[in-house]
């Protein structure tokens, strides 16, 4: 059964803003702007005929405008506008992100680490509504690392993502739980192929609990070819699988690499201004 467009939406957020994440940390160290306008055009599909009934197609695109306001700390705010392409449903704003980023901190020759704090503020109207959600507070922590084995370099990428919501209600309306924390942990591996022609495989886990106490686990697997023409501009074709990390049971694990009927394919491009 297809995912949910509420869950998909999580974890493809998960795989668009951390999958891309080396690249994105990875040109800021080089040679960072004071200034600039991230923006992300994405198309993804499920594996279903187009003309089942299970088939979903939806688009995202997501701009985020980051400032430099002192050498050693950048503010950035992003949203994303999510279309769903069946059905003729009218185009969601997501719950806009709003973060202030320290400067990578060289922790050795070829590490660093990324803080940053912030918050999610309530702009899907659909989640305001069903939800109640008011607003969230976020942290994060990322660790870059480049690596040379045998003379062949790459990159990894370890991450931590800690989100703590607010809701007027326990439940949503229709008597789903509300989730108050959550914890993701992230990780990717990153090789060159040739100066333009990357591969990255990468992967997350989810934790959270509910206002109950109730856990919530979730899973997401990727493999994705990125193309980059310039620093600023790239394109990036992919597969991703995810959803609950345990079967009905709640005991026997659910994570699978791929999967027919929860696999997605995506496409995106990506311009920095």
């Amino acid at each position: 059964m297809a995912r949910s467009f509420l869950v998909l939406g999580i974890l493809l957020l998960v795989q668009q803003a951390y999958g891309q994440a080396t690249n994105e940390l990875t040109t800021q160290l080089q040679k960072p702007k004071r200034f600039q306008i991230t923006t992300v055009a994405q198309t993804e599909s499920n594996l279903y005929e187009t003309d089942s009934r299970e088939y979903e197609a939806r688009g995202r695109l997501t701009i985020a405008p980051s400032y430099k306001f002192n050498p050693d700390y950048r503010a950035t705010v992003s949203a994303s506008l999510l279309q769903d392409f069946e059905g003729g449903r009218e185009g969601l704003l997501s719950n806009a992100k709003a973060t202030v980023t320290r400067v990578p901190i060289k922790i050795s020759q070829d590490s660093f680490i990324i803080p940053a704090a912030g918050a999610r503020l309530p702009t899907n109207v659909k989640d305001r509504k069903d939800n109640s959600f008011v607003g969230a507070a976020i942290a994060e922590a990322t660790l870059l690392t480049n690596w040379t084995i045998k003379d062949s370099p790459f990159t990894t990428l370890y991450a931590v993502y800690l989100t703590k919501n607010f809701h007027e209600f326990e439940r949503g309306r229709a008597g789903n739980d509300n989730t108050d924390y959550s914890v993701i942990n992230y990780a990717g591996v990153e090789k060159y192929l040739t100066s333009k022609l990357s591969i990255l495989i990468d992967a997350d886990y989810s934790f959270g609990r509910t206002y109950r106490g109730n856990p919530k686990s979730l899973f997401s697997i990727g493999q994705s070819v990125s193309y980059e023409f310039t620093r600023d501009f790239s394109v990036t074709v992919g597969h991703s699988n995810g959803g609950n990390m345990f079967q009905a049971d709640g005991t026997d694990y659910d994570v699978q690499v791929f999967d027919e009927n929860r696999s997605i394919v995506y496409a995106n491009i990506r311009a920095v201004y």
